[in-house]
Protein backbone atom coordinates (compact mmCIF):
# COMPACT_ATOMS: atom_id res chain seq x y z
CA UNK A 1 0.00 0.00 0.00
CA UNK A 2 1.34 3.16 -0.84
CA UNK A 3 2.40 5.81 2.02
CA UNK A 4 1.30 9.20 1.69
CA UNK A 5 3.54 11.96 1.44
CA UNK A 6 4.41 14.33 3.97
CA UNK A 7 3.49 17.70 3.56
CA UNK A 8 6.23 20.38 3.64
CA UNK A 9 6.56 21.99 6.56
CA UNK A 10 5.93 25.65 6.84
CA UNK A 11 5.75 28.64 9.11
CA UNK A 12 2.47 30.60 10.07
CA UNK A 13 3.19 34.08 10.08
CA UNK A 14 3.47 36.31 12.66
CA UNK A 15 1.03 39.08 13.29
CA UNK A 16 2.16 42.13 15.31
CA UNK A 17 0.81 42.39 18.73
CA UNK A 18 0.60 46.21 18.39
CA UNK A 19 -1.06 45.92 14.93
CA UNK A 20 -4.02 44.32 16.05
CA UNK A 21 -7.40 45.69 16.65
CA UNK A 22 -10.35 45.10 18.18
CA UNK A 23 -11.61 43.24 14.85
CA UNK A 24 -8.37 40.97 14.23
CA UNK A 25 -8.37 39.90 17.93
CA UNK A 26 -11.48 38.50 17.48
CA UNK A 27 -11.41 36.81 14.29
CA UNK A 28 -7.75 35.50 15.59
CA UNK A 29 -10.44 34.01 19.08
CA UNK A 30 -12.89 32.75 16.79
CA UNK A 31 -15.49 31.91 20.03
CA UNK A 32 -18.76 31.65 19.62
CA UNK A 33 -20.99 33.75 21.38
CA UNK A 34 -24.58 33.95 22.06
CA UNK A 35 -25.56 37.95 20.21
CA UNK A 36 -26.56 39.32 23.38
CA UNK A 37 -22.94 39.19 24.84
CA UNK A 38 -21.22 40.24 21.71
CA UNK A 39 -20.60 43.58 23.45
CA UNK A 40 -19.23 42.37 26.47
CA UNK A 41 -16.73 40.01 24.73
CA UNK A 42 -15.40 42.92 22.66
CA UNK A 43 -14.67 44.80 25.51
CA UNK A 44 -12.63 41.42 26.83
CA UNK A 45 -10.56 41.17 24.44
CA UNK A 46 -9.84 45.08 24.13
CA UNK A 47 -8.54 44.56 27.96
CA UNK A 48 -6.68 41.43 26.93
CA UNK A 49 -5.06 43.04 24.12
CA UNK A 50 -4.00 46.01 25.63
CA UNK A 51 -2.86 43.62 28.79
CA UNK A 52 -1.00 40.70 27.94
CA UNK A 53 1.14 42.54 25.45
CA UNK A 54 2.31 45.89 26.94
CA UNK A 55 5.11 47.19 26.81
CA UNK A 56 6.89 45.47 29.46
CA UNK A 57 6.47 42.26 27.31
CA UNK A 58 9.65 40.57 26.47
CA UNK A 59 8.30 40.02 22.82
CA UNK A 60 7.56 44.13 22.25
CA UNK A 61 9.35 46.87 20.23
CA UNK A 62 12.29 48.02 22.04
CA UNK A 63 13.66 51.52 22.02
CA UNK A 64 16.95 52.36 23.47
CA UNK A 65 20.36 50.65 22.35
CA UNK A 66 20.23 48.09 25.16
CA UNK A 67 16.70 47.33 24.87
CA UNK A 68 17.12 46.35 21.37
CA UNK A 69 20.08 43.83 21.94
CA UNK A 70 18.21 42.33 25.03
CA UNK A 71 15.13 41.75 22.24
CA UNK A 72 17.44 40.81 19.45
CA UNK A 73 19.09 38.11 21.51
CA UNK A 74 15.81 36.71 23.05
CA UNK A 75 14.16 36.52 19.70
CA UNK A 76 17.21 34.75 18.41
CA UNK A 77 16.57 32.11 20.73
CA UNK A 78 12.92 32.22 20.06
CA UNK A 79 14.15 31.04 16.41
CA UNK A 80 15.86 28.27 17.83
CA UNK A 81 12.95 27.20 20.02
CA UNK A 82 10.44 27.42 17.42
CA UNK A 83 12.39 24.51 15.14
CA UNK A 84 11.52 22.11 18.10
CA UNK A 85 8.09 20.52 17.23
CA UNK A 86 5.37 20.46 20.01
CA UNK A 87 3.89 16.76 20.40
CA UNK A 88 -0.24 16.82 20.40
CA UNK A 89 -0.93 15.53 24.30
CA UNK A 90 -2.08 12.36 24.98
CA UNK A 91 -5.59 12.98 26.65
CA UNK A 92 -6.12 9.40 27.65
CA UNK A 93 -2.74 9.14 29.56
CA UNK A 94 -3.81 12.38 30.92
CA UNK A 95 -6.64 11.20 32.12
CA UNK A 96 -5.67 7.61 33.50
CA UNK A 97 -2.64 9.27 35.17
CA UNK A 98 -5.04 11.90 36.71
CA UNK A 99 -7.11 8.90 37.83
CA UNK A 100 -3.78 7.41 39.53
CA UNK A 101 -3.18 10.62 41.63
CA UNK A 102 -6.60 10.87 42.60
CA UNK A 103 -6.57 7.37 44.31
CA UNK A 104 -3.18 8.34 46.04
CA UNK A 105 -4.73 11.37 47.40
CA UNK A 106 -7.97 9.58 48.94
CA UNK A 107 -5.80 6.66 50.38
CA UNK A 108 -4.06 9.23 52.47
CA UNK A 109 -6.52 11.54 53.42
CA UNK A 110 -8.51 9.01 54.12
CA UNK A 111 -6.18 7.32 56.47
CA UNK A 112 -5.39 10.87 58.24
CA UNK A 113 -8.66 12.92 58.26
CA UNK A 114 -6.61 15.58 59.75
CA UNK A 115 -3.73 15.77 57.10
CA UNK A 116 -4.53 18.50 54.38
CA UNK A 117 -4.12 18.31 50.96
CA UNK A 118 -1.22 20.14 50.41
CA UNK A 119 0.64 17.75 52.62
CA UNK A 120 0.52 14.88 49.35
CA UNK A 121 1.24 17.45 46.88
CA UNK A 122 4.40 18.96 48.77
CA UNK A 123 5.26 14.75 48.92
CA UNK A 124 4.08 14.91 45.25
CA UNK A 125 7.01 17.39 44.55
CA UNK A 126 9.72 17.10 46.34
CA UNK A 127 9.43 12.90 44.98
CA UNK A 128 9.48 14.77 41.69
CA UNK A 129 12.57 17.28 42.64
CA UNK A 130 14.97 14.40 44.20
CA UNK A 131 14.36 12.87 41.38
CA UNK A 132 15.36 15.57 39.00
CA UNK A 133 18.11 16.67 41.16
CA UNK A 134 19.68 12.90 40.72
CA UNK A 135 18.98 13.03 37.43
CA UNK A 136 17.56 9.57 36.90
CA UNK A 137 14.53 9.10 35.54
CA UNK A 138 14.34 11.79 33.08
CA UNK A 139 11.94 10.02 30.37
CA UNK A 140 9.50 9.20 33.29
CA UNK A 141 6.15 10.58 34.06
CA UNK A 142 6.06 14.01 34.22
CA UNK A 143 4.29 14.23 37.84
CA UNK A 144 4.88 10.67 39.46
CA UNK A 145 8.75 9.51 39.80
CA UNK A 146 10.50 6.84 38.34
CA UNK A 147 10.39 5.26 41.87
CA UNK A 148 8.78 5.53 45.81
CA UNK A 149 11.06 5.24 48.80
CA UNK A 150 10.42 5.57 52.27
CA UNK A 151 14.16 6.39 53.09
CA UNK A 152 13.24 9.67 50.72
CA UNK A 153 13.59 13.14 52.10
CA UNK A 154 10.16 13.59 50.42
CA UNK A 155 8.17 10.82 52.37
CA UNK A 156 10.81 11.50 55.52
CA UNK A 157 9.12 14.76 55.83
CA UNK A 158 5.77 13.33 54.49
CA UNK A 159 5.86 10.97 57.85
CA UNK A 160 6.33 13.89 59.77
CA UNK A 161 3.65 16.01 58.87
CA UNK A 162 1.09 12.50 59.44
CA UNK A 163 2.74 12.09 62.73
CA UNK A 164 1.84 15.64 63.57
CA UNK A 165 -1.82 15.10 62.21
CA UNK A 166 -2.20 11.77 64.44
CA UNK A 167 -1.45 14.00 67.43
CA UNK A 168 0.45 11.21 69.49
CA UNK A 169 3.69 11.56 70.97
CA UNK A 170 3.75 7.04 70.03
CA UNK A 171 2.19 7.70 66.21
CA UNK A 172 5.73 7.63 64.27
CA UNK A 173 5.45 3.58 63.63
CA UNK A 174 1.68 4.01 62.32
CA UNK A 175 2.98 7.20 60.12
CA UNK A 176 5.49 5.09 58.57
CA UNK A 177 2.94 2.30 57.73
CA UNK A 178 0.77 4.74 55.96
CA UNK A 179 3.68 6.26 53.85
CA UNK A 180 4.83 2.63 53.29
CA UNK A 181 1.34 1.85 51.82
CA UNK A 182 0.85 5.28 49.83
CA UNK A 183 4.78 4.45 47.92
CA UNK A 184 4.05 0.75 47.34
CA UNK A 185 0.25 2.28 45.58
CA UNK A 186 2.27 4.67 43.71
CA UNK A 187 4.96 2.48 42.35
CA UNK A 188 2.16 0.21 41.52
CA UNK A 189 0.48 3.63 39.54
CA UNK A 190 4.00 4.89 37.85
CA UNK A 191 4.64 0.97 36.31
CA UNK A 192 1.20 1.10 35.08
CA UNK A 193 1.35 4.44 33.29
CA UNK A 194 4.92 3.34 31.94
CA UNK A 195 3.22 -0.01 30.29
CA UNK A 196 0.72 2.32 28.85
CA UNK A 197 3.24 5.16 27.81
CA UNK A 198 5.08 2.07 26.14
CA UNK A 199 2.02 0.64 24.24
CA UNK A 200 -0.55 3.37 23.73
CA UNK A 201 0.11 5.68 20.49
CA UNK A 202 -2.34 8.33 21.75
CA UNK A 203 -5.25 10.58 20.72
CA UNK A 204 -5.07 11.36 16.55
CA UNK A 205 -7.06 14.23 15.94
CA UNK A 206 -9.75 12.44 13.77
CA UNK A 207 -9.98 9.59 16.58
CA UNK A 208 -10.78 12.60 19.12
CA UNK A 209 -13.83 14.89 19.25
CA UNK A 210 -14.13 17.51 21.99
CA UNK A 211 -17.32 19.26 22.39
CA UNK A 212 -17.25 22.86 23.06
CA UNK A 213 -20.15 24.93 25.11
CA UNK A 214 -19.95 28.35 26.09
CA UNK A 215 -22.81 29.57 28.90
CA UNK A 216 -22.23 33.05 31.06
CA UNK A 217 -19.70 32.12 33.18
CA UNK A 218 -17.37 29.23 32.32
CA UNK A 219 -16.90 26.93 28.77
CA UNK A 220 -17.08 23.26 29.33
CA UNK A 221 -14.57 21.06 27.21
CA UNK A 222 -16.73 17.49 26.87
CA UNK A 223 -14.57 14.61 25.53
CA UNK A 224 -16.27 12.14 23.56
CA UNK A 225 -15.60 8.43 25.01
CA UNK A 226 -18.58 6.72 23.39
CA UNK A 227 -16.11 4.14 21.23
CA UNK A 228 -14.34 3.51 24.69
CA UNK A 229 -15.10 0.02 26.46
CA UNK A 230 -17.26 0.40 29.70
CA UNK A 231 -15.89 -1.86 32.16
CA UNK A 232 -19.18 -1.98 34.28
CA UNK A 233 -21.61 -3.04 31.73
CA UNK A 234 -20.43 -3.51 28.28
CA UNK A 235 -23.73 -2.84 26.71
CA UNK A 236 -23.47 1.05 27.97
CA UNK A 237 -21.66 3.65 26.59
CA UNK A 238 -19.11 5.58 28.59
CA UNK A 239 -20.10 9.21 29.56
CA UNK A 240 -17.85 11.77 28.42
CA UNK A 241 -15.52 13.32 30.21
CA UNK A 242 -16.45 16.90 31.18
CA UNK A 243 -13.89 19.60 32.01
CA UNK A 244 -14.68 23.40 32.76
CA UNK A 245 -12.43 26.57 33.13
CA UNK A 246 -13.88 30.17 33.61
CA UNK A 247 -14.45 32.27 30.53
CA UNK A 248 -11.69 35.24 31.19
CA UNK A 249 -8.86 32.49 31.47
CA UNK A 250 -10.52 30.23 28.41
CA UNK A 251 -9.96 33.61 26.97
CA UNK A 252 -6.47 34.15 28.04
CA UNK A 253 -5.15 31.05 26.90
CA UNK A 254 -6.90 31.44 23.32
CA UNK A 255 -4.73 34.83 22.86
CA UNK A 256 -1.75 33.39 24.25
CA UNK A 257 -2.52 30.66 22.28
CA UNK A 258 -2.62 32.40 18.79
CA UNK A 259 0.74 34.93 19.77
CA UNK A 260 2.89 31.66 20.45
CA UNK A 261 1.32 29.40 17.89
CA UNK A 262 3.26 31.36 14.84
CA UNK A 263 6.15 29.45 13.86
CA UNK A 264 5.56 26.45 15.72
CA UNK A 265 5.45 22.79 14.15
CA UNK A 266 2.62 20.73 15.66
CA UNK A 267 3.20 17.08 15.91
CA UNK A 268 0.73 14.38 16.02
CA UNK A 269 1.28 11.54 18.63
CA UNK A 270 1.85 9.37 15.91
CA UNK A 271 5.50 11.61 15.20
CA UNK A 272 3.95 12.95 11.68
CA UNK A 273 5.50 16.03 11.60
CA UNK A 274 4.25 18.95 9.39
CA UNK A 275 1.86 22.19 9.40
CA UNK A 276 -1.42 21.69 10.91
CA UNK A 277 -4.11 23.07 9.09
CA UNK A 278 -5.87 26.18 9.98
CA UNK A 279 -9.15 24.66 10.57
CA UNK A 280 -7.24 22.22 13.04
CA UNK A 281 -5.79 24.83 14.97
CA UNK A 282 -8.70 24.88 17.07
CA UNK A 283 -9.08 21.96 18.02
CA UNK A 284 -5.39 21.16 18.74
CA UNK A 285 -5.66 24.46 21.19
CA UNK A 286 -8.60 22.41 22.78
CA UNK A 287 -6.77 19.78 23.41
CA UNK A 288 -3.90 21.44 24.85
CA UNK A 289 -6.54 23.41 26.88
CA UNK A 290 -8.12 19.71 28.41
CA UNK A 291 -4.74 18.65 28.77
CA UNK A 292 -3.28 21.52 30.85
CA UNK A 293 -6.39 21.16 33.40
CA UNK A 294 -6.28 17.37 33.64
CA UNK A 295 -2.37 17.96 34.29
CA UNK A 296 -2.38 20.88 36.51
CA UNK A 297 -5.61 19.06 38.54
CA UNK A 298 -2.88 16.07 38.57
CA UNK A 299 -0.47 17.90 40.01
CA UNK A 300 -2.43 18.99 42.55
CA UNK A 301 -3.64 15.92 44.32
CA UNK A 302 -6.33 14.93 41.46
CA UNK A 303 -9.46 16.51 43.12
CA UNK A 304 -9.20 19.67 42.10
CA UNK A 305 -11.96 19.47 39.08
CA UNK A 306 -14.14 17.51 41.38
CA UNK A 307 -14.33 19.90 44.29
CA UNK A 308 -11.90 22.59 44.29
CA UNK A 309 -9.80 20.91 46.82
CA UNK A 310 -5.96 21.26 46.75
CA UNK A 311 -4.27 23.10 43.88
CA UNK A 312 -2.69 25.78 46.76
CA UNK A 313 0.69 25.74 45.48
CA UNK A 314 -0.54 27.31 42.43
CA UNK A 315 -1.52 30.65 43.94
CA UNK A 316 0.01 34.11 42.79
CA UNK A 317 0.49 37.31 42.79
CA UNK A 318 -2.06 40.60 42.60
CA UNK A 319 -1.63 42.21 39.20
CA UNK A 320 -1.03 45.47 40.89
CA UNK A 321 2.42 44.00 42.57
CA UNK A 322 3.61 42.46 38.58
CA UNK A 323 2.89 46.17 37.57
CA UNK A 324 4.66 47.24 40.68
CA UNK A 325 7.71 45.62 40.15
CA UNK A 326 8.09 45.95 36.40
CA UNK A 327 7.77 49.57 36.66
CA UNK A 328 10.22 49.80 40.14
CA UNK A 329 13.14 47.08 39.37
CA UNK A 330 12.48 46.09 35.09
CA UNK A 331 10.74 42.60 36.35
CA UNK A 332 9.66 40.82 33.09
CA UNK A 333 9.35 37.37 33.69
CA UNK A 334 8.17 34.84 36.05
CA UNK A 335 10.54 32.09 37.14
CA UNK A 336 7.70 29.75 38.21
CA UNK A 337 3.93 30.07 36.76
CA UNK A 338 1.58 28.26 34.51
CA UNK A 339 -0.84 29.28 31.34
CA UNK A 340 -3.80 29.68 34.02
CA UNK A 341 -1.81 32.10 36.53
CA UNK A 342 0.80 34.00 34.48
CA UNK A 343 0.96 38.28 34.24
CA UNK A 344 3.70 38.33 31.52
CA UNK A 345 3.19 36.15 28.24
CA UNK A 346 7.23 35.10 28.74
CA UNK A 347 7.63 32.91 32.50
CA UNK A 348 8.86 29.80 33.32
CA UNK A 349 6.76 26.69 33.97
CA UNK A 350 6.75 23.27 35.25
CA UNK A 351 5.48 21.20 32.02
CA UNK A 352 7.41 22.71 28.66
CA UNK A 353 5.47 19.95 26.75
CA UNK A 354 2.07 21.50 27.41
CA UNK A 355 3.21 25.12 28.58
CA UNK A 356 5.57 25.80 25.64
CA UNK A 357 2.51 26.69 23.38
CA UNK A 358 1.54 29.01 25.59
CA UNK A 359 4.44 31.38 25.97
CA UNK A 360 6.61 28.85 28.55
CA UNK A 361 10.06 29.38 27.99
CA UNK A 362 10.84 26.29 29.98
CA UNK A 363 11.59 24.47 33.58
CA UNK A 364 13.70 26.33 35.92
CA UNK A 365 15.33 23.63 37.07
CA UNK A 366 16.46 22.61 33.71
CA UNK A 367 19.92 24.13 32.90
CA UNK A 368 19.55 23.62 28.91
CA UNK A 369 15.87 25.14 27.83
CA UNK A 370 15.51 28.75 27.25
CA UNK A 371 14.96 30.43 30.33
CA UNK A 372 18.51 29.57 31.65
CA UNK A 373 20.13 30.12 28.93
CA UNK A 374 17.90 33.79 28.43
CA UNK A 375 18.64 34.28 32.21
CA UNK A 376 22.76 33.40 31.99
CA UNK A 377 22.96 35.48 28.25
CA UNK A 378 20.82 39.06 29.33
CA UNK A 379 20.69 39.03 33.08
CA UNK A 380 17.56 41.51 34.44
CA UNK A 381 15.29 41.39 37.05
CA UNK A 382 13.02 38.20 37.53
CA UNK A 383 9.94 37.42 39.42
CA UNK A 384 10.46 34.07 41.67
CA UNK A 385 7.28 33.27 43.46
CA UNK A 386 8.08 29.00 43.52
CA UNK A 387 5.74 26.36 45.20
CA UNK A 388 5.91 26.29 48.97
CA UNK A 389 7.57 22.78 48.53
CA UNK A 390 10.96 22.40 50.66
CA UNK A 391 12.65 20.91 48.74
CA UNK A 392 11.93 22.06 45.68
CA UNK A 393 12.92 25.44 47.34
CA UNK A 394 16.06 24.15 48.70
CA UNK A 395 17.10 23.53 45.18
CA UNK A 396 15.65 26.72 43.86
CA UNK A 397 18.00 28.38 46.71
CA UNK A 398 21.09 26.66 45.34
CA UNK A 399 20.31 27.28 41.71
CA UNK A 400 19.86 31.17 42.40
CA UNK A 401 22.45 31.02 44.57
CA UNK A 402 24.60 29.88 41.24
CA UNK A 403 23.08 31.66 38.96
CA UNK A 404 24.42 35.16 40.96
CA UNK A 405 27.64 33.90 41.47
CA UNK A 406 28.08 33.07 38.02
CA UNK A 407 26.82 36.48 37.22
CA UNK A 408 29.01 38.47 39.88
CA UNK A 409 31.92 36.86 38.31
CA UNK A 410 31.00 38.52 34.46
CA UNK A 411 30.20 41.39 36.29
CA UNK A 412 26.87 40.94 35.11
CA UNK A 413 23.49 42.73 36.45
CA UNK A 414 21.14 39.55 37.67
CA UNK A 415 18.31 39.79 40.27
CA UNK A 416 15.57 38.08 41.63
CA UNK A 417 12.46 39.17 43.76
CA UNK A 418 11.98 36.12 45.87
CA UNK A 419 8.34 35.40 47.29
CA UNK A 420 8.05 32.97 49.75
CA UNK A 421 6.29 32.16 53.53
CA UNK A 422 8.51 34.06 56.43
CA UNK A 423 10.34 31.05 58.33
CA UNK A 424 12.54 33.54 60.66
CA UNK A 425 10.95 32.35 63.88
CA UNK A 426 10.61 28.63 62.38
CA UNK A 427 12.55 27.62 65.04
CA UNK A 428 10.45 28.18 67.79
CA UNK A 429 7.04 27.14 65.24
CA UNK A 430 5.55 23.38 66.41
CA UNK A 431 4.68 23.45 62.34
CA UNK A 432 6.55 20.89 60.29
CA UNK A 433 6.22 22.69 57.47
CA UNK A 434 7.94 25.82 58.72
CA UNK A 435 10.51 23.90 60.03
CA UNK A 436 11.33 22.01 57.02
CA UNK A 437 11.56 25.81 55.08
CA UNK A 438 14.16 27.15 57.38
CA UNK A 439 16.72 26.02 55.77
CA UNK A 440 16.39 27.83 52.41
CA UNK A 441 15.16 30.29 53.89
CA UNK A 442 18.01 31.18 55.76
CA UNK A 443 20.43 30.60 53.08
CA UNK A 444 18.42 33.48 51.49
CA UNK A 445 18.49 36.14 53.57
CA UNK A 446 22.02 35.37 55.21
CA UNK A 447 23.27 35.10 51.28
CA UNK A 448 26.09 37.96 50.64
CA UNK A 449 23.67 39.31 47.55
CA UNK A 450 20.34 39.83 49.96
CA UNK A 451 19.71 43.35 49.45
CA UNK A 452 16.18 43.74 51.19
CA UNK A 453 14.14 41.61 52.86
CA UNK A 454 10.32 42.60 53.57
CA UNK A 455 7.85 40.87 55.72
CA UNK A 456 4.72 41.53 55.18
CA UNK A 457 2.02 40.64 58.21
CA UNK A 458 -0.53 38.07 58.18
CA UNK A 459 -4.19 39.37 56.92
CA UNK A 460 -2.46 42.72 55.19
CA UNK A 461 -1.59 41.60 52.55
CA UNK A 462 -3.06 38.85 49.93
CA UNK A 463 -2.97 36.67 46.53
CA UNK A 464 -5.08 35.46 43.56
CA UNK A 465 -6.24 31.86 44.48
CA UNK A 466 -4.22 29.08 42.92
CA UNK A 467 -7.98 27.61 41.46
CA UNK A 468 -8.71 30.66 39.83
CA UNK A 469 -9.55 29.76 36.65
CA UNK A 470 -12.01 27.16 37.84
CA UNK A 471 -13.67 29.49 40.66
CA UNK A 472 -15.88 32.78 39.96
CA UNK A 473 -14.11 34.45 42.45
CA UNK A 474 -10.03 35.14 42.16
CA UNK A 475 -8.76 37.00 45.50
CA UNK A 476 -7.74 35.28 49.06
CA UNK A 477 -6.29 36.91 51.81
CA UNK A 478 -2.66 35.14 53.48
CA UNK A 479 -3.12 33.47 56.50
CA UNK A 480 0.73 33.93 57.24
CA UNK A 481 3.39 36.38 57.27
CA UNK A 482 5.20 36.93 54.05
CA UNK A 483 8.84 37.17 52.85
CA UNK A 484 9.42 39.58 49.89
CA UNK A 485 13.56 38.92 49.65
CA UNK A 486 15.67 41.00 46.66
CA UNK A 487 18.82 38.71 45.70
CA UNK A 488 20.92 41.09 43.15
CA UNK A 489 24.73 41.40 42.16
CA UNK A 490 23.94 44.71 43.38
CA UNK A 491 21.71 47.46 44.64
CA UNK A 492 18.63 48.46 42.60
CA UNK A 493 16.48 50.48 45.05
CA UNK A 494 17.80 54.15 45.45
CA UNK A 495 14.72 54.57 48.02
CA UNK A 496 14.36 51.31 50.19
CA UNK A 497 11.62 53.05 52.33
CA UNK A 498 9.59 53.99 49.84
CA UNK A 499 10.16 50.85 47.81
CA UNK A 500 8.66 48.72 50.84
CA UNK A 501 5.51 51.03 50.94
CA UNK A 502 4.90 50.95 47.27
CA UNK A 503 4.57 47.13 48.00
CA UNK A 504 2.83 46.50 50.95
CA UNK A 505 0.24 49.09 49.13
CA UNK A 506 0.62 46.84 45.96
CA UNK A 507 0.13 43.87 48.20
CA UNK A 508 -2.84 44.76 49.63
CA UNK A 509 -5.57 42.02 49.68
CA UNK A 510 -8.84 42.56 47.30
CA UNK A 511 -10.48 39.47 49.20
CA UNK A 512 -12.74 41.72 51.10
CA UNK A 513 -13.11 44.60 47.90
CA UNK A 514 -14.80 41.36 46.14
CA UNK A 515 -16.67 39.83 48.63
CA UNK A 516 -18.45 43.30 49.00
CA UNK A 517 -18.62 43.46 45.55
CA UNK A 518 -20.37 40.48 45.10
CA UNK A 519 -22.79 40.83 47.88
CA UNK A 520 -24.01 43.70 46.05
CA UNK A 521 -24.59 42.18 42.57
CA UNK A 522 -26.12 39.24 44.70
CA UNK A 523 -28.55 41.69 46.16
CA UNK A 524 -32.22 41.59 45.19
Amino acid sequence: MNSKKRQSTKHVTKSKPEKRNKKTLRNLCHITVPYEEEHELDECLNELGNVMYKDNDVNTKPTSCDEKKLFNNHNNDRKEQTKLPIVVPNLKLEMIRHTEVYKLSSFLLERVPNLRMPAFERWIMDSKMEEKSRKVGSDSDPILSFSYVQTSMACQNLIEEIREALDGNESRLDAENIASQLCDRANRSVRYLNRLMSEEKGYLHRRCKILVEHDSLSVSLSLDRSKGKNKGNKNMKRQPYVVKLNRAHYRKLHLMYRNHLAGYLVTRADDFTGPIEFYKQEHTFHMFVFALLIRYSALSGGQLLKDLRGGGMQGALHDEVFDYLAQELGVKIELFASPFNSFFSSYGSAFADLDRIFGSLGDFFNENNLLNNYIMKNGGCYECNPPFSPILMELMANRLELLLDRAKKCSQTLSFVIIVPSAAQSGNSKSQVKMFAKKSFLKMIESEFCRKHIILKARDHGYKEASQHLRPTQFKESQYDTSVIILSTKNLLNDEKAFEEGLKIAFESNHKAETLQRKLLNKP
